[in-house]
């Protein structure tokens, strides 16, 4: 890793600990605002913090900046939610089928036309498929750092909704 790219992966890790810092708050004035207790779980993050953080916990919902709140009791859920925003948009989504066959892994590609090519096919558009064989921290890796970053989509808005 170069110098440009230290300075670079510092200043997105400083966005995203204040975003994350931020929305916490955010939550627990709420709560204040609503005469409880500021709860001990059961807490909404943004999706942008460290995928590593996020092993070991469930989802049950993913919230979208305008407000629109998905329910997702699984990863591969919100990983399919977080596609059909990006699809809304019809350049992202040529762009994503662009990539078909290109975003490869180590064995197998992971985004894909055929799901007869992977190990557990994620559908996520019309003859568009995500490779999902991964723990909980790959997958969002690669949702935001292989597919939807080279596609200019922005999930900082986006935040999950834990389980308790």
């Amino acid at each position: 890793m170069n110098e440009q790219q230290k300075v670079e992966y510092l200043s997105r890790l400083r966005s995203e600990l204040i975003f994350f810092v931020s929305a916490t708050l955010d939550d627990a004035v709420q709560h204040l605002d609503d005469s409880k207790d500021i709860p001990a779980s059961g807490m909404t993050v943004p999706i942008i913090i460290h995928p590593a953080f996020f092993k070991g916990k469930k989802p049950t919902a993913t919230i979208f900046p305008d407000g629109e709140t998905v329910p997702t009791a699984t990863w591969k859920k919100v990983v399919q939610a977080v596609f059909a925003d990006a699809l809304r948009d019809e350049s992202r989504k040529q762009q994503l089928l662009s990539l078909r066959g290109r975003v490869l892994g180590r064995n197998r590609a992971i985004l894909g036309a055929d799901p007869g090519d992977m190990d557990q096919p994620l559908k996520i558009g019309e003859g568009l498929y995500l490779e999902s064989k991964y723990d909980t921290q790959t997958l969002l890796y690669v949702l935001i750092e292989r597919v939807l970053s080279p596609i200019g989509y922005d999930p900082i808005g986006i935040r999950i909704a834990l389980r308790p």
